[in-house]
């Protein structure tokens, strides 16, 4: 390991001797057993190594025009040299001051003609520092003049490259994040999803997984454009959350998880009331009648379904010739929505009345920050929605707590499980039901239920 990581000094030292002793006389080292440098032979000055040297220390001395020109003359002087991997290298370390695209061809030749090479893995390196500097914005030069083209693709083909020249390794790792990051950056949303995706399943113990994984998740929800679009990411992204909290919890509750997972059903809901709107646009109600009660059962806390209770007198309006026995049911509805508003509306006032006296404190503490103990607070005692508390305390100048707010939530939840254990309430032996049948106990009849009237048991 200790020789392999040492080599480089060799050439250096080699250089540095020859400076010393002029052309006539210069001299190679090498380490021997002991880790000794050992004089192992004089270098003819007219041999191709002597000339490959040249061109090495004309790059060191800071002259690159020059270590262009020689490891030219080299490579056309001797085009299957065992050493023109090496020339590419050095010409391509020399063209790169003044063009790295120009840079590139040398450094491609060595990946592909010479990938078992000691020089395959810096020009790998190479192309990779040039691609970040490309999806950093860099352009290239027009014809060796300004810097007009656009490189964009270009750092993203070369990212590719390094990954699949190199899988597994560091490098490729790097490269790896690199691509994804650029396209996150582009809010190229499913590309970037895509990226974070390979990289967590070929890194999945790397430093950056969690990174990946959250950057996942928001690409994922970035990507979904609305209720009229594919709603398939925002999916993923519940999926991705879940996954998550089971992996690393502190994670999932530093970034808010429950709250992103309300801001998801709600979207899916949206979608649910986009398609029943639209069904109902094209004259189908029995389509939008499906898509309303979809609607209702997954998601029958969301915004979206109070909206959706607003359009069902107009589906059973439609549907009133097939079924006249809905009409009924459709003024229980609006009745059920106008006390749903009159609920919400006061949760609501009372709600910002607690935010305000909220924020005030926080402000006269001199802090920036809404106490985890507020939100839980509102959210469990009073039903105001912690979305809701994250979006004005925003407009205040003020953060929330979500991290806390979260643990306080989940303790609730645990406290909720835990007395949801306790045997309590009525129990029926598995015959009873059929023992009331045989003293001619009639069944509940809980028809009116459905009309909004008491049901009536014997």
């Amino acid at each position: 390991m200790l020789r392999r990581a040492l080599r480089p000094l060799l050439a250096v030292l080699t250089v540095l001797c020859m400076a010393q002793t002029g052309w006539s006389q210069a001299e190679r080292y090498e380490l021997d057993a002991l880790d000794q440098w050992k004089k192992v032979a004089d270098i003819d000055p007219s041999s191709e190594e002597a000339q490959l040297l040249a061109a090495r220390r004309a790059l060191i001395d800071g002259e690159p025009a020059r270590a262009e020109r020689l490891s030219s003359a080299f490579l056309e002087r001797y085009p299957l040299s065992r050493y023109r991997a090496d020339a590419l290298l050095v010409r391509g370390d020399a063209k790169r001051g003044q063009d790295e695209y120009e840079a590139l061809f040398d450094y491609e030749e060595i990946c592909r003609r010479y990938p078992g090479s000691a020089v395959f893995i810096p020009a790998l390196e190479r192309e990779y520092e040039i691609a970040v500097t490309y999806a950093d914005g860099l352009r290239r030069r027009f014809f060796g003049t300004f810097r007009w083209v656009d490189a964009s693709e270009d750092a993203e083909e070369l990212l590719i490259r390094v990954q699949e020249r190199l899988p597994g390794s560091e490098l490729g790792e790097k490269a790896c994040m690199s691509l994804a990051d650029y396209y996150f950056d582009k809010r190229e949303m499913m590309m970037a999803a895509e990226a974070y995706r390979i990289f967590i399943e070929n890194y999945p113990r790397s430093g950056r997984v969690s990174k990946a994984r959250l950057r996942l998740i928001y690409a994922y929800l970035a990507g979904f454009r609305g209720p009229e679009y594919d709603a398939s990411g925002l999916l993923e992204a519940r999926a991705k959350l879940r996954s998550l909290q089971s992996l690393q919890p502190g994670l999932a509750q530093q970034v808010g998880a429950e709250s992103i997972l309300v801001r998801i059903e709600e979207s899916e809901a949206a979608k649910f009331l986009s398609t029943a709107a639209w069904y109902l646009e094209v004259n189908d109600p029995i389509s939008a009648e499906l898509f309303i009660r979809r609607l209702v059962q997954r998601h029958p806390a969301s915004i979206a379904t109070l909206e959706a209770l607003r359009i069902v007198p107009a589906v059973v309006a439609s549907l009133g010739g097939a079924f006249p026995e809905l009409a009924p049911a459709a003024k229980r509805v609006a009745q059920l929505i106008e006390e749903e508003e009159i609920q919400f509306g006061k949760t609501l006032e009372r709600g910002l009345a607690l935010f305000a006296e909220a924020a005030s404190q926080v402000k006269k503490s001199g802090g920036r920050t809404v106490s985890a103990e507020d939100a839980f607070r509102l959210h469990d005692t009073w039903g105001f929605p912690v979305d809701l508390t994250q979006v004005m305390a925003e407009e205040a100048g003020l953060t929330v707590d979500v991290a806390g707010y979260e643990a306080l939530m989940e303790a609730a939840r645990e406290k909720s499980r835990a007395a949801g254990g306790a045997e309590t309430g009525m129990h029926f032996p598995p015959d009873a039901i059929a023992k009331l049948e045989e003293l001619g106990v009639k069944p509940t009849d809980d028809q009116g239920k459905f009309a909004g009237k008491p049901a009536n048991a014997t």
